[in-house]
């Protein structure tokens, strides 16, 4: 399978929705990976060394001029080690991923100091300046970061709605932020991970055809394998659905698209609450298309765990502000865990109409109903912590 029409199955991770007079259609436009937060000056090294595993990097000039330090990163509580927490270099935006041990290693100039932001979903960040002068044991020791898990705790940099949003009340603001800043980490965590730990990934996805009477015309399965770098469709506004001349194709919503400031420029948050039991409590962000967003466009909820701040579902729905395409389109997206703090999508179902009905009538069944599950990750390199 070409690495284009792998591209209806994914949106930033996500596997997508396309409907071309039964067939699937390759979407438009390849996913770019999100630049870092900071553009790296083109006179500065990437101070990370990779994973242990990995291969190390050819010498150089400025590596002679520097030596590793060992940062590892602990939950204050009880002093356990933090997989796959950031650590991140506040001058270029470069960022490497901890261990199981929870440690990474950063080159330090001999001359000079190194600012550090590191942070993990669920906990306070903490920011520190690395000196040789300043080093436990000279450099020999590791630098022991410790991270307090603080709840609903607010990042520095937001990410905010589009500014023609109505008002949200005031006792949900706070809620409704930290939602908002957990996705964004996220989406950044997640670009993180699969530049870190490539893979390949193999979907399934099954699709069901009916006709107005309610009658399976068609049932197929199919699979499909790509990687991880063109696994998605980065959010254009106005163009959510892609016409074709034999039909439509639409990329699903993903944790990136979520995190990506272009698409807060045109949705609102509508309402944040706490719901669920002690036990399985959980954050629901509820957002729909600004008013002055163009064309159709998604509405819906993202589920985030409140104790991790993991993305666990989306459900997701198509504002129609088109001619053609689907009328109804709907559906649901769930997330697992491949590696601590990291989500993938596990499963999306969705379900469209192709006319509306008659005046009067209900909606009925679908025309089309898809399930497309992730059946297998494979790590291109080394494979990260569990």
């Amino acid at each position: 399978m070409s690495p284009r029409s792998l591209l209806t199955l994914c949106c930033a991770g996500l596997p997508a929705i396309a409907l071309s007079l039964g067939q699937a259609r390759p979407s438009a436009t390849p996913f770019t990976r999100a630049e870092p937060a900071h553009a790296a000056p083109p006179t500065r090294t990437d101070p990370f060394t990779p994973p242990a595993s990995s291969r190390a990097p050819a010498p150089t000039a400025r590596a002679a001029q520097d030596r590793l330090v060992t940062i590892r990163v602990l939950a204050d509580a009880d002093g356990s080690a933090l997989a796959n927490a950031e650590v991140i270099d506040r001058g270029t935006g470069a960022r490497a991923l901890t261990r199981e041990n929870g440690e990474a290693r950063v080159r330090l100039p001999l001359q000079g100091e190194l600012l550090l932001r590191v942070r993990q979903l669920g906990y306070a960040y903490l920011d520190l300046t690395l000196e040789w002068a300043t080093l436990p044991g000279g450099g020999g020791e590791p630098v022991v970061v410790r991270l307090t898990r603080i709840p609903f705790a607010l990042p520095s940099v937001s990410t905010t709605a589009a500014r023609d949003c109505p008002p949200i009340d005031d006792d949900v603001k706070p809620l409704a932020l930290w939602a908002l800043d957990q996705l964004r980490e996220g989406a950044e965590r997640y670009e993180t991970f699969r530049t870190t730990y490539p893979f390949r990934v193999e979907i399934e996805r099954n699709t069901v055809r009916r006709n107005r009477m309610g009658q399976v015309t068609r049932a197929n399965r199919s699979r499909e394998r790509g990687d991880s770098e063109r696994w998605g469709d980065r959010y254009t506004p106005g163009a959510v659905v892609a016409l074709h001349p034999l039909g439509f194709s639409v990329p699903i919503l993903f944790v990136a698209t979520l995190g990506d400031p272009a698409f807060w420029d045109h949705h609102c948050i509508t309402t944040a609450r706490v719901e669920g039991s002690d036990s399985l409590r959980q954050v629901r962000l509820r957002f729909a298309p600004s008013p002055s967003a163009k064309g159709s466009d998604w509405g819906g909820d993202a589920l985030m765990d409140s104790s991790t701040s993991l993305l666990r579902r989306i459900e997701f729905h198509l504002r129609i502000n088109q001619k053609d395409g689907p009328r109804r389109f709907e559906g649901y997206t769930t997330f697992r865990s491949p590696s601590s703090l990291i989500v993938v999508p596990e499963s999306t179902f969705a379900m469209w109409w192709r006319a509306e009905p008659d005046a009067g009538a209900e909606w009925g069944l679908p025309d089309v109903v898809q399930l497309v599950r992730s059946l297998e990750i494979e790590y291109r390199k080394s494979r990260p912590p569990r």
